[in-house]
């Protein structure tokens, strides 16, 4: 397994946690509105996650291979992004507005925070 592999491996696993807390908190918590937003663009969230993992593993093995390059996606995330957010406005009374944009944006943190702690932990190898 390569390290791009295992980088994929480790984000998605600290993805699923994450939204395994969220359902916990849902169930044992009186925050209904704001965890379920959460929940929501969470759940959008991992699927663009998914989405772009996958795309980047085919763009590096398409310039590896010396083939053209497709796009990595982004219309796509943006558009799913929109309709979570078009599902919190129309279910207002369910989903909390802003818990939703937090949730969407929690894969890409959770990106962040792995990379900073690979590096830190590929720092302290040297």
């Amino acid at each position: 397994m390569d390290v791009y592999d295992k980088m994929v491996k480790v984000q998605r696993k600290w993805m699923l946690i994450f939204l395994a807390i969220l359902v916990i908190g849902l169930v044992v918590l009186p925050y209904k509105q704001i965890l379920l937003g959460l929940l929501l663009g969470s759940i959008v969230s991992v699927f663009n996650m998914w989405f772009l993992q996958s795309r980047v593993k085919r763009f590096g093995e398409a310039i590896a291979g010396g083939k053209s390059v497709v796009g990595l996606g982004t219309f796509m995330r943006m558009l799913t992004s929109v309709l979570a957010i078009a599902i919190a406005l129309r279910f207002d009374q369910l989903f909390h507005i802003y818990a939703t944009v937090i949730g969407l944006v929690s894969s890409y943190l959770i990106m962040m925070i792995e990379a900073f702690i690979r590096s830190a932990i590929e720092a302290n190898k040297t």
